[in-house]
């Protein structure tokens, strides 16, 4: 799926990286944890996140997302979507819940790259 069609899927709006409402999304991820987003992530994708921290767009950049969707009506500061306009990152915001958006995206053909840990027994 496209980039736009996400936005209109999760009921968002677009605050950065307006020219790239044309990118290919396949994968998403969710996570208000920079550990787990570091761990996971292999393949480009789509973060989904309330955790609203500069370092947040510092990790999409380090782990190659293709946009970040900030969840619960969370919006970042001017700081925040300065730093993802140099690095072209779309930075998307919607009031869903984490799980809304995430099973929204999940219908419209996104497909979720697990967070792999295991637990000791």
């Amino acid at each position: 799926m496209k980039v736009k069609e996400m936005l209109k899927l999760v009921d968002g709006k677009l605050l950065s990286a307006e020219g790239h409402l044309e990118y290919d999304v396949f994968f998403g991820v969710a996570s208000d944890l920079i550990s787990d987003i570091l761990m996971c992530v292999k393949d480009p994708a789509v973060l989904f996140t309330g955790l609203i921290n500069h370092q947040i767009i510092r990790v999409a950049e380090m782990v190659d997302m293709q946009a970040i969707v900030f969840v619960r009506g969370k919006k970042p500061n001017k700081e925040m979507l300065l730093l993802a306009k140099e690095h072209d990152l779309p930075v998307l915001c919607t009031n869903l819940s984490l799980y809304e958006a995430c099973a929204l995206a999940y219908q419209g053909g996104l497909q979720p790259l697990a967070i792999k840990i295991s637990i000791d027994e």
